[in-house]
């Protein structure tokens, strides 16, 4: 699979096609250790980049599976600032949650991302459009009803000084 992540960093962002590479680096990500990408922190950042072209070039409907779970699986291992870009967290409840195609892995990602060590650094920025987001999903999914409930049980004290419990 080096062969692979060589041709992935050899290519960087400019692929032949925008999603190409999307579906063995998910594979890869799936069945080893991500430790193992060579210069992983620089595949990542480019896998970040194709996934986006990927969003504004391709057919929706053809990869949302394919992009939700590749940032499932990158949740717990790419640096946070990645999914700190415009629109990225936001995709998550409006686009992947909101489709039944995606939304088992829209909860996978939730679930890792707030168990990231370093979710602390982000919260203040992300918690009124996750709260406002939440919202919209009433009642919940019995997955999505399991991922609130850890979400308020971890987060509740935090929140409690931050917002206005009538709104949540």
């Amino acid at each position: 699979m080096n062969t692979f992540w060589n041709k992935f960093l050899k290519d960087g962002i400019h692929p032949a096609a925008p999603d190409d590479g999307l579906r063995e680096a998910l594979d890869y990500l799936q069945h080893n250790d991500a430790n193992t990408i060579p210069s992983k922190d620089t595949a990542i950042s480019i896998l970040f980049h194709r996934i986006g072209t990927a969003i504004s070039e391709c057919y929706f409907g053809d990869i949302n599976v394919l992009i939700i779970s590749l940032l499932s699986e990158l949740a717990p291992i790419s640096s946070i600032n990645h999914f700190m870009q415009p629109g990225l967290y936001d995709s998550i409840f409006v686009l992947f949650l909101n489709d039944d195609a995606t939304f088992e892995k829209s909860v996978e990602f939730l679930n890792k991302f707030y168990d990231r060590a370093d979710i602390d650094s982000v919260f203040d920025d992300l918690i009124m459009v996750t709260i406002v987001n939440l919202a919209n999903y009433s009642p919940p999914k019995q997955p999505l009803w399991r991922f609130m409930c850890k979400f308020f049980t971890k987060f509740g004290e935090k929140i409690e000084s931050m917002c206005d419990f009538k709104a949540l």
